[in-house]
């Protein structure tokens, strides 16, 4: 299998205007759920009253029914109301390129985000916040 260099954000957006068409209520509340549904008994996904699991056959499981659902359903450009799918190189490239490490804020807020690996001693960051969604400007209101 050969891999392209993973696209950038130009590539996004070309996509995002030509894309399926998806009403935000449709890929919220048909298509993720009947596809999550699908792959849960698919891939025989139970959580057993794990938050995460640590089966290694699960795991396995899980990441397959990620893969198969970002393969399927794309992601929603929620701008121009359209479906940006990947190939299946595009997803592998991505996986096996990833950035290693970044720096998350400025100042005395940034922190080094470092990928880890599965049992890593290290303490997880937990990045919250709207990152990746988004958010009017009537939600950025301070209280005093």
């Amino acid at each position: 299998m050969t891999f392209r260099k993973s696209f950038d954000c130009y590539e996004f957006y070309e996509r995002a205007k030509v894309g399926e068409k998806c009403t935000l209520d449709d890929w919220d509340l048909m298509k993720i759920p009947m596809k999550a549904m699908e792959l849960k008994q698919k891939y025989g996904i139970d959580f057993k009253g794990e938050f995460v699991p640590t089966d290694k056959d699960m795991m396995e499981n899980l990441f397959h029914a990620g893969f198969e659902m970002l393969l399927d359903c794309g992601v929603y450009c929620t701008d121009t109301r359209r479906i940006v799918k990947y190939t299946e190189d595009e997803i592998w490239d991505a996986i096996n390129n990833v950035q290693r490490e970044f720096v998350l804020g400025t100042g005395r807020e940034a922190v080094n985000i470092r990928k880890r690996s599965v049992s890593d001693k290290r303490k997880l960051i937990v990045q919250g916040g709207p990152t990746g969604s988004p958010i009017y400007e009537d939600c950025l209101c301070l209280s005093t």
